[in-house]
């Protein structure tokens, strides 16, 4: 297939800010070709996108993080240029080069490309809800839990841990702030643009994540819809917190002061729904032979 014009990878509607938003701004990167809409990120079905649109010389992932996340797997696997266009502000992956898929009920890495260019419309990102911007501070506030799994596996299995990152870590951690000013979002950018270059000068992400992003990939599994990266991971902070004996008040505090929801029942998840995931947790690492965390100890 000869290659030309350009792809719009998005998850938005037409409703709304965002789709408002999403009409007037699609037309800034020339001639669109096709459009893709995505709401999933299971392997299958995103390696059939990559084979399926292959004929692109720009993929423009418009939206969330599944949007982006999408876009950056088609492109590299199609070597054509990506663009992320983010319209909130709620996960990592602008700044990352591989992508979130679900695979045998977890969640697995797989490598695909850093966006060519992003752009980041302040103005746009205010528009939006502040509830799904001020999300993009779940992947910050992991570092809270995953230091604490990073020097549990140190003293548990010998696991090298580098206490300069880890600092390095903590003054990310420190900046977090609320999101509902150009200033407030310039700061979770450049803080989640922080914690990715730090896990990648390390190697990899166990500055940032730890069994608060595992209790996620499980809890996925029976959850009956899509909830913002961020907000079930603000959850899993709080629960890997109270097991880690970590300073729960004062992360809860940080969290409350945010406006970031980390309580189940604010959304919509059933308390008996966490205590079973947290059940199952311990064979669930065993599993899918996830670093060594607080839950190896439960």
């Amino acid at each position: 297939m000869s290659r030309n014009g350009v792809l719009i990878v998005t998850n938005l509607t037409g409703k709304g800010v965002a789709g408002k938003a999403y009409r007037r701004d699609r037309s800034r990167f020339g001639e669109v070709k096709d459009e893709l809409f995505v709401t999933r990120t299971e392997r299958g079905y995103v390696e059939g996108l990559a084979k399926e649109y292959s004929g692109f010389d720009l993929v423009v992932g418009i939206g969330g993080g599944v949007a982006v996340d999408v876009a950056k797997f088609i492109g590299a696997r199609n070597k054509a240029r990506v663009i992320a266009f983010p319209t909130i502000i709620s996960t990592d992956c602008i700044f990352t080069s591989s992508t979130a898929v679900r695979e045998e009920g977890t969640v697995k890495y797989i490598p695909s490309k850093k966006p060519d260019e992003l752009i980041v419309d302040y103005d746009l990102l205010l528009e939006a809800p502040y509830d799904l911007n001020v999300c993009g501070w779940g992947d910050v506030l992991s570092i809270h839990t995953a230091l604490s799994d990073w020097r549990l596996s140190a003293d548990m299995t010998g696991q090298k841990f580098d206490e300069e990152v880890a600092c390095e870590a903590r003054e990310i951690l420190s900046k977090v702030c609320r999101v509902n000013t150009r200033g407030g979002l310039e700061t979770l950018v450049e803080c989640l643009r922080s914690e990715v270059e730090l896990c990648d000068r390390w190697g990899n992400a166990r500055p940032e994540e730890g069994s608060e992003h595992i209790f996620v990939y499980l809890l996925e599994n029976y959850l009956d819809k899509p909830h913002p990266h961020g907000e079930l991971v603000a959850l899993g902070i709080y629960e890997m917190s109270k097991l880690q004996g970590n300073e729960v008040k004062q992360i809860c505090r940080i969290m409350d002061d945010i406006g970031l929801p980390y309580q189940a029942e604010d959304m919509g998840i059933s308390p008996v729904t966490v205590r079973k995931v947290i059940s199952e947790l311990p064979a669930y690492v065993k599993k899918h032979k996830f670093f060594y965390t607080v839950i190896n100890r439960l």
